[in-house]
Parts: C-alpha cells; structure tokens; sequence
C-alpha cells in the first residue's frame, strides 16, 4: 500500500485482476477491490476478508507493490484462506514470491487460461499465453470496488478530461529494450484486438460508465511496424464510423521517423488522440544502442517534432543511470531536452531501477557493471537511486535526474 513505497498507486484501475474476475465470474461468485485505491488500512484489509468471507483470494503484484502483496497474503493465511498470488513481480520471482508470501500458489506469465486450475492448485503453475484476445471477455469493471469512474482513481496525467480509464488494444512488445521488465513473460509477437471488439469497448465505457478520457495502455501503439500502424488507422477510423465521440484518447509511443507518419496521426487525431507519451529515453546514441532501445536521436527528434505539430500534447519520457551512461552522455540528453522543449508539453526523468525480469536485472544478479545497493522495494520508484553504475555513482545519477527534471 501506500506507506510501502510512499506512492498511492490510484491513477488508473487494475486491469488484469478484471480480466481474470471476467472469467471466473462464469462459475464462481467473485468480487475485486483495490486496497490501494481505497487507501484502506491493513486492519481494514483484515476486516474486508471476515466481512466477505471468500474461499480463495487472488493478489496481483508488480515491484511497488510486491510488498503490500505479501502483507495482503499474509492476513488471508492468518484467516486460513486460499490464496493465489500473480503479476509481473511473481513471474520474475516465483519462488521468492511464493515464499515470502506463503501463498499457495503462483501463476508465472498469462493467467487467464489457467486461472481455473490456480483455484486448487499448489506451488508454481505456467500461465497460458492467449492467442486470440478476442477470445477473451471484457474487463469485469462492474465487480470492482471502487468504481471504475469515481474519484479515487485520478487518471494519467496530463489530467484533462474526467473520469478516465484504462483499456487493452493489444498485447506484446517484441523489442528488446534492456531495463524493460514485460520480457518475464517471454519474447512475445504483438497480438492485436479487432477494432470492431475495441470500439464495442469504447461504448459501454462511454454509456455505461460515462467515461471521457481513455488511456491506451498498449506498450506502444506507434511506432511499432507497418501492419501495426495500418491496424492502428482501422481502429480509430471504426472509431470515427460509429461516431463514438469520446472526448480524450491518450497512449504510449515509439519513436520512429519511418512509421510516424501523417496518415496514422491524422487518423488518430480524428479519433480523439490528443495525447501520446513518447520513450525517448536518452539523447546519447551510444546509450540508446546499449540498451537496445532500436530507435536514433534522429527518431526522437522527428517524432517528438510531428507529434507536436500534428497538434497533439506531447509527453517525453527519459532517463539516468543507464547502461555505459556517463557524465557526458546525461549531458548529450540534456542538450536534446533543451533543443526539443518547445515541442514538448511534460517530461518526466526518471533514474534508471533494474526491474526483476529485465536484462538489467539480470546483470546486476552477476554483479556486471552494474551494483545494486538497496533491495528494499519500498523505494523502487524510479526517483532514488538504488543502484551504482561502473560509468557512474549514485550521487551523480541522483544529481544528474534532479537537474534534467529543471530544464
């Protein structure tokens, strides 16, 4: 929870635990709260547990939030409940995950179709990757406590439009970058929703819940490749056709001058995209190449201009402490940030955490070049530093951020 990391993590629902309550709901009664929203106390939890009384309870964790999952974990087991942990922190670290937590099962990977099977089973379980998303219901937001549209979740920012939610368009990422951690769910291709399920989406949260803002949770949704960017227009024009008049839609980019192109913005402009969140990253092209980022500055500089001039707000993200970083390439971002902040409306700079799961996790774990000296996942929120660099020291990572977030 929050007094766990210092963050209240209530900007957007929970989406996996809705898809696994989706399923479930076909043959067990199921009920979903976020603890963290609710900003409930571990008495509280405790209490919510006797008060519901359920046989089994399901726990999602990620590294911010794997703390509080083993202290969630821990009440229900004092209850003599059933408890089924996933998430990415726990198919990084099953066996630590499943010890620490005592729960009784783990689910590694997709949990969907196995979710049935983690109901009795104990130890480890390999989830099943789905290959055809719309095979999959939608989200049960209806079973969640609070509600998808109230105040306890405040959205992305920038914070335009009210309330806002999240949606899945598609799953998988098949780049490579080093200090991602989506690879603990092995190397995926991209599988993509048909526009006509993502529009049907789109309707229900707009009459049901009368939500104005959507962000697209996607890992990127431009920049991808050519059949991405052409399924992408399919979306927003099915979008424009059944004159869903959403009033804000905000996603994830990737910085690519071939791909970008004008025809995907202006579709995407035409669907009510007013907002893309850009991964720059670093202003240095050795850095970029060391972490296996597959984009150029040339990329950055191009995407981050036609974005802007499309007329969309523009997000930059970036970061310190990377790999082979030294003092002068935080210095050749720093020269980037400055060139390019006409064009960018926020920024955000974070120092760079070894995720479980990453390439740079793994690293660190073989004490290469790269030295973590804190593993208290309570402060693994990408504003401390909780790794040393041969290239750099913590001072200088956690200076270096401090004055980029200034320009």
């Amino acid at each position: 929870m929050h007094e766990e990391c210092g963050y209240n993590i209530n900007m957007n629902p929970p989406l996996g635990i809705q898809y696994l309550g989706a399923i479930l709901r076909q043959n067990h009664q199921v009920k979903i709260y976020d603890y963290e929203a609710l900003v409930t106390s571990w008495q509280g939890v405790a209490d919510n547990l006797r008060s519901e009384d359920p046989d089994v309870i399901l726990i999602t964790g990620t590294t911010l939030s794997y703390l509080s999952m083993i202290k969630i974990a821990k009440i229900a087991k004092s209850q003599k409940r059933r408890v089924v942990i996933g998430g990415p922190m726990v198919t990084a670290l099953p066996e630590q995950s499943l010890k620490e937590t005592e729960a009784d099962c783990a689910v590694v990977g997709e949990g969907e179709l196995v979710v049935e099977e983690a109901l009795k089973a104990d130890g480890i379980i390999q989830g099943k990757r789905v290959q055809n998303l719309d095979d999959l219901p939608f989200p049960a937001r209806d079973l969640l406590t609070p509600a998808v549209n109230s105040s306890f979740y405040v959205g992305n920012e920038p914070r335009i439009q009210s309330p806002e939610t999240v949606m899945l368009w598609s799953r998988g990422c098949p780049h490579r970058c080093t200090f991602c951690s989506h690879p603990v769910f092995g190397r995926q291709p991209t599988r993509l929703r048909s526009p006509s399920l993502i529009a049907d989406e789109i309707e229900i949260l707009q009459k049901k819940w009368n939500i104005k803002s959507i962000f697209c949770y996607d890992d990127e949704l431009t920049g991808m490749s050519p059949a991405h960017s052409a399924w992408v227009i399919k979306v927003c024009n099915e979008i424009v056709d059944r004159g869903l008049n959403i009033s804000y839609l905000k996603c994830q980019g990737r910085c690519n001058k071939e791909l970008v192109t004008e025809d995907l913005l202006d579709a995407m402009w035409a669907a009510n995209f007013r907002f893309i969140m850009l991964g720059c990253e670093s202003g240095s092209p050795k850095v970029l190449k060391a972490i296996k980022k597959g984009t150029t500055v040339e990329d950055i500089r191009y995407t981050v201009r036609k974005v802007k001039e499309r007329g969309l707000l523009v997000f930059t993200f970036w970061m310190v402490g990377n790999q082979e970083e030294t003092v002068e390439d935080v210095a050749l971002t720093e020269n980037l940030i400055r060139e390019l902040k006409p064009f960018m409306d926020f920024k955000q700079v974070t120092i760079m955490q070894p995720l479980p799961g990453s390439e740079v996790w793994s690293l660190a774990q073989k004490h290469q070049q790269i030295n973590i000296f804190d593993l208290d996942f309570r402060h693994w929120h990408q504003h401390t530093p909780v790794v040393e660099t041969d290239w750099m020291t913590k001072q200088q990572i956690q200076d270096w951020q401090e004055r980029l977030m200034k320009i």
